[in-house]
Formats: structure tokens, C-alpha cells, sequence
């Protein structure tokens, strides 16, 4: 899952319909929970957007897929929350969060 910009109008459905067939499909493939991906870089924006961002990764886990967030130099403001979201987060050195 790609998160590169600010979180916008929209943004937190387009990645909903983004994700659903190909998690779908690893799922039936491998007949377990899948490793998510997010590549995140983003100065924030929409709070509501963003929350509905957190709880797509929250749900993700709950039916146990494995969520893995890589920032990629910036994680602010509302995309700091969504990190957090993550069960791995990795932050290179001269990334900000």
C-alpha cells in the first residue's frame, strides 16, 4: 500500500478499494493472513481521512494480517497516527516523525 502526499479528501476510500482484491487474493492463495506494506511519506492533512486510514490498518490486523509501515523520510502530522497503526515501523535514520 502506497501513501505518498498529503492525506486528502477521498484518499482513505481510494486505498480501501485498492487493497480489498489483492489481499483477498494472497489470502486464498496462501490460506493465511498476508504481510501488509505501507510506504508511507506524507505531511499529513485530512484528521478524518486519516482516522479512517488508522482503523483500515487496525481491522487488517484484527483478522490477523501482519501491517508493516516503512516511512520514508517524513511521517507528520495525521501520517504519524497512521504509523502508528503499524506492527513493525521502520523509520530510517534520517527519516522525521
Amino acid at each position: 500500500m502506497r501513501l505518498v502526499g498529503p492525506i486528502g479528501e477521498g484518499l482513505a476510500a481510494e486505498l480501501v478499494a485498492a487493497i480489498e482484491g489483492p489481499l483477498a487474493m494472497v489470502s486464498r492463495a496462501t490460506g493465511g493472513p498476508a504481510r501488509v506494506v505501507v510506504d508511507l511519506h506524507s505531511e499529513g492533512g485530512s484528521v478524518m481521512d486519516g482516522w479512517r486510514i488508522y482503523g483500515l490498518l487496525e481491522t487488517l490486523k484484527a483478522a490477523g494480517h501482519r501491517v508493516e509501515v516503512e516511512v520514508n523520510a517524513l511521517a507528520a502530522s495525521m501520517a504519524s497516527v497512521i504509523a502508528m497503526a503499524g506492527d513493525v515501523i521502520r523509520v530510517p535514520k534520517n527519516g522525521w516523525m
